[in-house]
């Protein structure tokens, strides 16, 4: 008996070929059969696995399309034919004993060659430590202690967007002393950025494809491929969707020929039977790949397309309400992606005017979001009846960079407005540099770059009183508060810089019934980057309530979408109202920068 127990019989099959012959899934959705003609998708990673080219194989998948079972049959696999130490990693120790229990000892115990290597005296087998004569089983979670001093040759990760930072680094770590190691990497899409997206991004990045079944090409099936009607048929009175008609409506669009296909068993099948991977990555890291497939592929009996389309839309009402995770959930469980709250990002380009000289324009502003390591900057024109023209937006670099680009740009250093929000000290002594002392309205006074600082929510605006008249209300502070440049108390100590206060709640107001059109003219320029049209819708206006029931209003960004460029735009705002171009002109003469008075 000693010689058949040591040789293992060659099985030219792939994995996923033996598997559907010989592994039982238990509590699968499948059957309790492994059947690859259900998930063609599965069968490409199964197949290249054992492989000794490959050191490292991710595969980011939708839920319910069989990821684990990938790990199952694998692990399977490789106790029938390869039998060496193996290391099966879940979320939690609590994870790992349900894993163990639930899906792995039976798949184990129903395979002959297998169960007869297990552990004889069942009474004392442990769950999540397998010991045989020619290899051995670790199932454990996922934290620093279980993922030390262990040489391990085949390594499997489970859920690994849940991990925390740096453990699948540790993971990897355990297969260093094996040549023909093996790294499994199985999962839900995390968060851009997180290690399971940078192992998917380092592979050849191959995505499951579905086959027009009209002209017979790949499509990728990203999320603009299911399309349904957007106009009055699919809503109800109210104007809000229809969901049951969505649904019955939704098809799926060929990007190749147009064709629009209903989700049916059949267009399923043929889509599927037909499909293939495709790498989009022509420069992986070598002997890594990665896998991506998502709910596109499955079947209309699990989640249609209708389906998916009213999960959208009842995705993106509740982020319209500032409630982001059923949107997020959708990106990473539904389609696999890694969240970028930057992904199907909802705005529009808004009118542009043609790049000529305009000879209404009165004022040019410069306003400047500053950042840790860069700053981002607007120049707009203009005209006394309050229309506008955006004449540059982009990013800079360097202090220097800012003073060049408003030189280049002829404005005026006294209409130069950056934020204060972030390193105020900074902002305040590079403003005090470009600042000097001269006669303004038969007094002296420092003009040059000034200071802004946006603030807080609960105020809409700022009280005004000027001598012996009444008081009134501007949306930002006056008169303005001068800082020093240098750290001497006196003013003669060196330059100053002046600092405004401004309510983000009005100014807002202001900014998105002028983006919106029910102002004066607001325009783009012809070339304004993307950036710009996109971070114009980077924040909405919401209302809260108190503990007293007393009603809040606030601007919030949405998701982590970039707001710098709006920002700016923002501050071009406060520039105008301080130069009397838009808002109530009535009594302000006395609470405006004179230097504004005419642009030079």
């Amino acid at each position: 008996m000693f010689w058949p127990s040591c040789f293992q019989v060659p099985d030219d099959r792939a994995p996923w070929a033996w598997g559907a012959e010989n592994i039982f899934l238990k509590n699968s959705p499948f059957g309790n059969r492994f059947r690859p003609d259900l998930t063609p998708w599965l069968k490409e990673p199964l197949e290249v696995f054992p492989s000794n080219h490959i050191s490292e194989l991710t595969c980011m998948c939708c839920v319910q399309g069989g990821k684990t079972i990938i790990v199952q049959v694998a692990g399977a696999w490789v106790m029938r034919f390869e039998p060496d130490t193996m290391m099966i990693t879940c979320q939690t120790d609590d994870d790992a004993k349900d894993f163990a229990r639930e899906r792995l000892w039976p798949m184990l115990e129903a395979i002959p060659e297998i169960a007869a290597k297990l552990p004889a005296d069942r009474t004392k087998k442990s769950l999540c430590k397998i010991s045989m004569r020619d290899s051995s089983v670790i199932i454990h979670g996922a934290n620093r202690n279980n993922l030390q001093s262990k040489n391990i040759r085949w390594i499997f990760n489970d859920e690994v967007w849940l991990w925390k930072k740096g453990l699948l680094d540790e993971a990897r770590k355990r297969g260093t002393r094996y040549w023909n190691r093996r790294r499994v990497n199985v999962s839900t899409a995390g968060e851009k950025g997180c290690d399971l997206d940078l192992a998917f991004e380092a592979g050849d990045k191959r995505e499951w494809h579905l086959l027009c079944p009209d002209c017979a090409q790949l499509n990728n099936p990203r999320w603009e491929r299911i399309k349904w009607p957007k106009d009055e048929s699919v809503k109800l009175d109210n104007g809000e969707w229809d969901y049951s008609k969505i649904k019955d409506r939704a098809y799926f669009e060929c990007e190749h020929c147009g064709a629009r296909h209903q989700h049916t068993d059949a267009i399923h099948k043929r889509m599927n039977e037909g499909g293939k991977y495709v790498a989009t990555n022509p420069n992986p890291k070598p002997g890594w790949v990665s896998f991506r497939f998502n709910a596109l592929c499955l079947s209309p009996s699990e989640v249609s397309w209708g389906d998916l389309a009213v999960e959208w839309l009842t995705a993106e009402a509740e982020y319209d309400k500032g409630n982001e995770t059923p949107r997020k959930e959708f990106i990473q469980k539904r389609l696999a992606e890694s969240y970028d709250p930057n992904r199907y990002v909802k705005f529009e380009r808004l009118p542009s005017a043609p790049s000529e000289e305009w000879p209404d324009e009165t004022h040019r502003f410069m306003t400047v979001d500053v950042q840790e390591t860069e700053f981002w900057a607007v120049v707009r024109a203009w005209a006394k009846n309050g229309e506008s023209r955006l004449l540059w937006a982009g990013k800079l670099s360097t202090w220097d960079d800012i003073e060049a680009k408003a030189a280049e740009m002829k404005v005026n250093p006294a209409c130069v407005f950056v934020d204060a929000g972030f390193d105020q000290n900074k902002v305040v002594r590079e403003c005090a540099k470009r600042n000097r002392l001269a006669s303004v309205g038969g007094r002296m006074d420092w003009v040059g770059w000034k200071a802004l600082d946006g603030e807080n929510q609960e105020r809409k605006n700022f009280n005004y009183k000027p001598k012996n008249a009444k008081a009134f209300l501007l949306p930002y502070s006056w008169p303005p508060k001068y800082l020093s440049g240098t750290s001497g108390t006196d003013r003669k100590a060196g330059a100053y810089a002046k600092l405004h206060l401004w309510s983000n709640r009005t100014i807002k107001d202001i900014l998105v019934r002028l983006r919106d059109g029910k102002g004066a003219k607001w325009l783009a320029c012809e070339d304004a980057p993307q950036d710009w049209h996109q971070q114009m819708f980077s924040e909405r206006r919401i209302r809260l309530w108190d503990k007293l029931g007393n009603e809040l209003v606030k601007w919030e960004r949405i998701g982590k979408r970039p707001n710098h460029l709006w920002d700016c735009e923002a501050m071009q705002v406060v520039a105008a109202c301080m130069a009397q171009i838009i808002g109530d002109k009535i009594e302000r003469a006395e609470a405006k920068p004179e230097e504004l008075a005419v642009a030079e």
